[in-house]
């Protein structure tokens, strides 16, 4: 049979069930479509991941050979090292440093690098460092000594960092060789406390050791005792010879100044030709002394130094604590002091301090004040002595000696004040200042028709030893216009003979300038007659004191004739100083003698009186019952 056409209900259930039954289709394909979208979305985050893993991967391996390569780069030795203290990383630079091979190391306990003696000490602080975090700060650093493969140690200086790691904490340690940093630090700590030329300790550490070894003396009640040296005449040799030799003399003497002293006591060098001595527990003063004879003993034999035969005496002062003061700065200014006290008892020798020395260099204090003033305001005066020709009976020459008329009304006489312008060097000014005011005088007498008149003026030693004597003493002659030849110099013969070598060249200087040389005080020094004929002199003055034995005293009477014949043999001029009798007159004419001057003709007087004696031309001596006396 046909079949019916569906009724219009059917129809339309039909048509919503093809209807639910497409959007059925399409939610699934939506589904599908979202869970592929979702599958795509997981795979590409999955592909970032493992390319994000990738890159990471490959940004640690980057990092971990940067920092293998910044190891290796670094110019200090780098050592990683574990909780167990092994080495699980070394740099080049640690073979280097060390003596090993890597892979000698490697696996090895750092105490490999380390000394014995103080592994226990390092191993300690190594597992306190992994221990406890907060001894872990950045950057510490430590010294310590490190061992190299051969045995060596050295100072090395460590600096520690944390390294955090899957496997829990490293340590890399930055180890630097401080060897030469260390030796410059001592260089310039000994430079600081060391005297640079004979590497003596110098004034600072001096202080220091004096200033402890008062502390432990007063502790323990034990005496200590200072010395202060002084080289006698040592500033002609560095004017005359030059510095360079000046230096080779002060380390020759250091080294004998240490060979006297014992281990424990101290030697230094103050500066220029000052050096100082700290004596430790010491008995008495009498050690301190036997000490500074030592000394003295062991500087007089001559230094051999570049050809040139030297000599070093010195001047030593002894203080002991606590007599002699009861602090550092004390004692040494009071050692001082006694030195300046041996100086003035004749140079080489050694005086111990006593409390009333204080009051001694307050008055020289006030002496030398007073004689700078008088330098100022022209206080100093100049008197003459005739010298008389003993043939002629005429007046050869005049001797100019140096006064002081002091604030106080008195003329002082050279024995007053000399001493202190020696020490205190004002004798070099007030000494060109005589030579000037004689010579003036001298060439103004010359014009007034006295040609023949010659001038003798005593030079000190300080003035000596001045480098510039020579020039000093052109410019005089030719400020003042006197000839070179009427001016005789006098210097003592313990000057002439100290440093003997360079007085024979300041003689010959003076030589070639035209000015006579004069030794003074003849017989009274300890002159070698085998080195005396070589000196460039041109008269001998027989000491006063032989001059006044000659008529009771055969001895000195045997002197005065040795020392004129000596003379006539040399060929010198002989001045017999200090003739007060018609005795000793008539003993020195007839035994030869040139030229006299004293008190039986006239005493030194004054630059107008002495003009009235040149005019006059002849001085004859007073009758028995005058003579003899002085004025």
């Amino acid at each position: 049979m046909p079949r019916r056409a569906p009724s219009g209900a059917a129809a339309a259930r039909a048509q919503r069930a093809e209807e639910a039954r497409q959007e059925a289709h399409r939610g699934l394909e939506e589904r599908v479509r979202e869970r592929t979208r979702e599958l795509e979305e997981a795979n590409a985050g999955l592909e970032r991941e493992i390319e994000q893993r990738r890159r990471a991967e490959g940004a640690l391996r980057g990092s971990e050979e940067r920092f293998r390569r910044l190891l290796e780069s670094a110019p200090d030795a780098m050592v990683i090292v574990d909780h167990e203290g092994r080495i699980v990383l070394v740099n080049a630079q640690t073979d280097r440093l060390f003596g090993y091979q890597r892979a000698e190391l490697l696996g090895q306990p750092v105490d490999l690098l380390v000394p014995e003696h103080i592994r226990a000490r390092h191993e300690a602080q190594r597992a306190t460092y992994f221990k406890d975090p907060r001894t872990r700060p950045l950057g510490v650093s430590r010294e310590l000594f490190a061992r190299r493969k051969d045995g060596w140690e050295f100072p090395v200086e460590i600096s520690l960092s944390p390294l955090q790691t899957e496997e829990g904490v490293l340590v890399l340690s930055a180890i630097r060789d401080i060897g030469d940093r260390k030796r410059t630090e001592e260089k310039i700590r000994s430079l600081a406390y060391h005297d640079a030329l004979t590497g003596l300790p110098n004034r600072l550490l001096f202080g220091d050791r004096l200033a402890l070894a008062v502390a432990q003396a007063h502790r323990y009640r034990q005496k200590l005792a200072v010395l202060f040296l002084d080289l006698d005449r040592f500033k002609l040799v560095n004017d005359s010879l030059g510095h360079r030799l000046g230096d080779q003399l002060l380390r020759a003497v250091a080294e004998r100044i240490k060979a006297c002293v014992r281990e424990g006591d101290t030697v230094a060098r103050l500066g220029g030709d000052e050096f100082t001595l700290l004596l430790p527990a010491v008995s008495d003063a009498g050690d301190g002394l036997s000490v500074a004879q030592k000394i003295l003993a062991a500087l007089r034999p001559p230094y051999e130094l570049d050809g040139n035969k030297l000599s070093a005496a010195a001047s030593i002062g002894l203080c002991l604590y606590p007599e002699g003061g009861l602090d550092a700065e004390r004692l040494l200014k009071n050692a001082d002091l006694a030195m300046y006290r041996a100086k003035e008892a004749g140079r080489d020798c050694v005086r111990l301090y006593e409390a009333g020395m204080n009051v001694q260099a307050q008055e020289r204090l006030d002496l030398e004040s007073s004689l700078r003033r008088a330098l100022e305001l022209e206080d100093l005066l100049l008197d003459y002595q005739p010298v008389l020709d003993l043939a002629t009976g005429s007046i050869r020459g005049v001797e100019a000696l140096l006064r002081w008329r002091h604030p106080s009304g008195s003329v002082r006489p050279p024995r007053d004040f000399i001493p202190v312008a020696e020490a205190t060097g004002l004798i070099v000014p007030i000494g060109l200042w005589a030579l000037r005011t004689a010579c003036a005088q001298v060439s103004e007498w010359r014009r007034r028709g006295h040609l023949d008149l010659t001038l003798a003026v005593n030079v000190s030693a300080r003035q000596f030893q001045e480098s510039d004597l020579v020039d000093q003493l052109a410019r005089v002659l030719g400020e003042t216009g006197l000839p070179p030849s009427s001016l005789e110099l006098e210097i003592t013969e313990s000057c002439a003979m100290d440093t003997a070598e360079l007085s024979l060249r300041v003689l010959r200087d003076l030589k070639e300038l035209g000015v006579g040389i004069s030794l003074d005080d003849f017989g009274t020094g300890y002159s070698s007659l085998s080195y005396l004929r070589h000196l460039p002199v041109d008269t001998l003055k027989i000491d006063k004191s032989f001059v006044r034995d000659v008529g009771v005293d055969p001895n000195g009477a045997a002197i005065v004739v040795a020392i004129i014949a000596m003379a006539r043999s040399l060929s010198l001029r002989v001045v017999a100083e200090g003739v007060e009798t018609k005795e000793q007159l008539a003993f020195l004419s007839s035994h030869g003698c040139d030229l006299v001057q004293g008190f039986l003709f006239s005493p030194p007087v004054s630059a107008a009186a002495c003009r009235e004696l040149l005019e006059r031309g002849r001085i004859s001596p007073p009758s028995q019952a005058e003579g003899g006396a002085r004025a």
